[in-house]
């Protein structure tokens, strides 16, 4: 990840909740990789110690615990960012024990490796076996190398600190500026400022950086800084102006003008773009129109987002002046792409009466249809998963005008709603992607009217993905009746592609529909097999005692007890330690038993962990996670259960936190959007989405076969084809 100043970065939702500013309306994600994806690094340091030669300079360099190695990353510019690629490891070990968990460049340029040493490095098992005796430290430094003298930076002149700050080493340089900055000696006031203004590379940066260290900086020095020859002085000096405050004179501001018009340097561009957010609004007034000018930033994967937040971070004190500027700039792509749709989506986030009037106004002011449907895609992202109600006549009407199907249901439109239950009802391969998408705004909506039309369609079409669209739509409404009807369908639903799990995990939402499913597995009109440990603990957590006794009755104990888990594992142990697995077999069984979740080797899902970098060696792991999934869940992938105003019961992942919705992913990988303002209780789940009886079913040498390719190295060659081609 390139963390850059102000800005909004991918999380797992569910464990670190939304974003911090809740109008962000979008994130940065991780840099663009090329190589090995197995490389589980927690921490990593950019090499600059200058001693372990040109090849390690400023690359990432990182402990892998599990892989028992030391990675080395390339970073290559992408834009104003970095995408990065993988080299050969500087250090590997065939020792299992070998754990590297830290690493920090020393004072001498050499890079020191903090080993944990040991078996066990994951948290799947609770007991505190570790053993406390063989941590070990490491020092990688060139063969040749001898140490040097102890260099004491404490005990040095201040005039010789100053020669420090052009040295290579990093570590050195910032040990130096640590140490000026708590002398506060003045007199180095001046050589620093000689430093700035007449050196290159690192002995400006050093200047530049000595200066605000002293807190000596003046506008001499900043323009000096904002006109310097090196880009790495330019950004840093912009960068200074917003963490000081932003309010500048008029001699900085021409200088900032200058490089908003004229910077070619993608980074210090974007620099300008972060520190906007901290710069006064009269200055950003400026600023704006010259940066959006720059029509070559539109791909650039940072800018446009960095440019919209540093207007969204204005809009409350400078809202009209911020609306009449991108009413009049349609013409530069970051202001019709980026910023305009954000905008109309943060007005219709707080639909006040001053705000649709607003809306109006963008609509009116765009110059053709495309740009009117720019606006109004920001509409339909700010009502996702609502039905709209207290709009204004004009937006109503600027709705019928320019308005898309999508809001024009979610506004009410009788018409519209006729329309889309039509095309739900046409078959026709031609309009599958649309029906789908149409499905889910009417459940989302909730007219009574749809229900027969959802049911019809849930049963009848021939295709699946509509299918399960329509069982996830029909989640919405209330009528107890739905629960019956699915019942006495479910015997005709395809036994592929999830359609059957689909149907169940819609009954197990409510609990008028939930006791029909128990009813009906109590006489088999429905296999109790079809019902999976993770659906039946749904059922428990509706918290109907009445209900989760009949459960118990249908299905049996709870779930399997510690015991029975152990002794599967050790059975499972004992078949693997017999004969030898094929890999090619174990892909084919791996893509129908896990890939639907989880990747290995850049194949599978992703709503589960990507194992390529799991400590897939270690057997006593791999059992334990797939025999019982939720004795350590990783906090990312909680399983959450949210329950609704209107008696809705949702599982899943939490895939997206926005500012106004919540949206669930389930164990059938259909997504459910929750508004906010329908959520009643919100909580973690302890147990996993992964269902406990994968491997039930398989025998001895399937088993051998699929962790054979579980602990493979690398993915193994295509299995033959069996039988007539």
């Amino acid at each position: 990840m390139h963390y850059v100043q102000g800005g909004y970065y991918v999380k797992g939702w569910g464990k670190h909740g939304p974003l911090t500013n809740p109008y962000a309306f979008g994130f940065f994600g991780h840099m663009p990789h090329t190589g090995n994806a197995d490389r589980l690094t927690h921490t990593f340091t950019v090499y600059g110690g200058g001693l372990l030669g040109k090849q390690y300079d400023d690359k990432i360099l990182g402990p892998n615990p599990l892989m028992s190695r030391i990675t080395v990353t390339r970073l290559e510019r992408d834009g104003s960012t970095f995408k990065t690629i993988e080299e050969d490891p500087m250090m590997t070990s065939t020792d299992g024990w070998f754990r590297p968990v830290d690493l920090k460049t020393g004072p001498d340029g050499a890079l020191y490796i903090a080993d944990f040493y040991e078996k066990r490095i994951s948290h799947v098992d609770p007991r505190d076996t570790w053993d406390r005796t063989t941590g070990r430290i490491w020092r990688i430094r060139p063969a040749d190398w001898k140490p040097g003298l102890r260099l004491d930076l404490d005990r040095l002149a201040t005039s010789d600190l100053l020669f420090v700050l052009r040295q290579n080493n990093r570590w050195m340089r910032d040990t130096a500026l640590r140490i000026l900055h708590d002398r506060q000696d003045q007199f180095s006031a001046d050589p620093l400022r000689r430093m700035l203004h007449e050196d290159k590379g690192i002995a400006a940066l050093g200047g530049l950086f000595g200066l605000h260290a002293l807190h000596s900086m003046r506008t001499e020095d900043f323009v000096a800084g904002l006109t310097h020859t090196e880009p790495t002085v330019r950004r840093w000096t912009i960068r200074l102006i917003g963490d000081l405050g932003g309010l500048i004179d008029l001699e900085i501001e021409r200088a900032l003008l200058e490089i908003a018009k004229y910077e070619q340097n993608l980074p210090v561009r974007s620099q300008l773009a972060s520190s906007m957010k901290r710069i006064n609004p009269m200055t950003v007034r400026k600023l704006l129109p010259e940066m959006l000018a720059h029509d070559e930033d539109a791909g650039d994967p940072h800018i446009p987002l960095l440019l919209w937040w540093a207007v969204e971070s204005k809009f409350a004190t400078d809202r009209q002046e911020m609306l009449q500027l991108f009413g009049e700039n349609w013409k530069h792509p970051i202001a019709r792409d980026t910023i305009l749709p954000r905008l109309s989506r943060r007005l219709a986030s707080e639909p006040t009466p001053e705000n649709q009037q607003s809306l109006v106004t963008l609509l009116e002011q765009a110059p053709g249809n495309a740009e009117k449907k720019i606006v109004l895609d920001g509409l339909t992202e700010a009502f996702k998963g609502n039905s709209l109600e207290n709009l204004n006549a004009e937006l109503r009407e600027a709705f019928r005008k320019w308005g898309g199907q999508e809001l024009a249901l979610r506004a009410g439109d009788r018409q519209a709603l006729a329309s889309a239950l039509k095309t739900i009802l046409d078959d026709d391969p031609k309009l599958k992607s649309q029906r789908t998408e149409l499905i889910q705004i009417i459940g989302q909506v909730g007219r009574p009217e749809a229900i027969p039309i959802l049911l019809e369609v849930a049963e009848n079409s021939r295709w699946h993905t509509v299918q399960r669209a329509a069982f996830s739509a029909l989640i919405h409404f209330e009528d107890p009746s739905i629960g019956k009807q699915i019942v006495a369908m479910y015997s005709r639903l395809p036994t592929d592609q999830n359609v059957r799990p689909t149907a169940i995990n819609t009954l197990t939402s409510r609990e008028t529909w939930a006791q029909e499913l128990v009813r009906a597995v109590a006489s088999n009109a429905i296999p109790k097999a079809d019902i999976s440990a993770e659906q039946i603990e749904r059922i428990r957590q509706l918290e109907n005692p009445a209900l989760t006794a009949s459960a118990d009755a249908a299905f049996g104990a709870k779930k399997a007890s510690s015991e029975e888990k152990q002794r599967e594992i050790e059975r499972i142990a004992a078949i693997l330690k017999i004969g030898t697995g094929d890999p090619s077999a174990g892909k084919l069984l791996f893509t129908s038993h896990c890939a639907q979740c989880h990747t290995l080797f850049n194949e599978g899902g992703k709503t589960g962990p990507d194992l390529t970098g799991y400590e897939r060696r270690n057997l006593d792991f791999l059992l334990l996670s797939i025999i019982d999934p939720s004795a350590y869940v990783r906090e990312e992938y909680t399983n959450f259960c949210i329950k609704t105003t209107d008696g809705q019961t949702l599982f899943g992942l939490i895939s997206e936190r926005a500012a106004d919705h919540i949206t669930l992913t389930d164990s059938s990988l259909e997504k459910s959007i929750v508004p906010k303002t329908k959520i009643k209780d919100e909580r973690a789940l302890s147990t996993s989405l992964m269902p406990e009886e994968l491997l039930n079913g398989l025998k001895e040498q399937e088993l051998r076969d699929l962790f054979a390719y579980l602990s493979a190295l690398k993915a193994p060659p295509a299995a033959a084809a069996k039988g007539p081609q």
